[in-house]
């Protein structure tokens, strides 16, 4: 499986995975809001003017040389091991960490000294602090996000372009704000 870290599209669950004009895999569902594509196997290995190609492919990835993809109705994508991809010639500016809730997982601590209430909004999991595990952790209670439960929106925020918040439906930060708890809320709170 390879992992790419990213918010660009690249093709539709299930689409074959092509270098040059030979099937190598497939794109298979997005696991922490990151794009995955599966590599190899053995159905894809039994057919013999296929199987130097796939083997080829897996052994240059392996050996972390750049290696050319193409999504069968998606994108073109340069991919190398310890480098940022190239998703239809754009290098993205950022890489991904995770979604939401993964987010919160691996940041709140870090975030709770930051802000006494965080929403990571993402078109995967939207996390809200106050209700994530690891934010009642930090002993974190302020806010009510919107469509929230257990500290992440289960249902994506509409996915939207590039240009909007998290690739969400959210175009101003406040918008994901449902409310406050004006029994814990107190002046000077700080909210990201």
């Amino acid at each position: 499986m390879v992992k790419i870290d990213t918010t660009f599209p690249i093709g539709e669950e299930g689409a074959p995975v092509m270098a040059g004009k030979r099937k190598v895999g497939l794109v298979i569902t997005e696991q922490y809001g990151s794009k995955m594509i599966s590599i190899g196997g053995v159905n894809l290995l039994e057919p013999e003017k296929t199987a130097w190609r796939l083997q080829e492919t897996i052994t240059d990835i392996a050996n972390k040389r750049p290696v050319k993809l193409k999504i069968d109705g998606g994108s073109k994508l340069e991919i190398q091991v310890g480098h940022p991809p190239l998703i239809d010639g754009v290098q993205p500016d950022n890489m991904r960490v995770g979604c939401g809730s993964a987010t919160l997982g691996l940041f709140s601590p870090l975030l709770k000294e930051a802000a006494d209430e965080a929403i990571i909004l993402d078109s995967h999991l939207t996390g809200l602090m106050s209700e994530h595990a690891a934010g009642r952790f930090c002993g974190c209670k302020t806010v009510r996000g919107l469509n929230s439960s257990s500290g992440k929106h289960t249902r994506p925020l509409f996915r939207g372009s590039r240009q909007r918040l998290g690739r969400t439906s959210i175009t101003h930060p406040l918008e994901v704000i449902a409310g406050i708890d004006q029994k814990i809320a107190r002046p000077g709170m700080r909210f990201l």
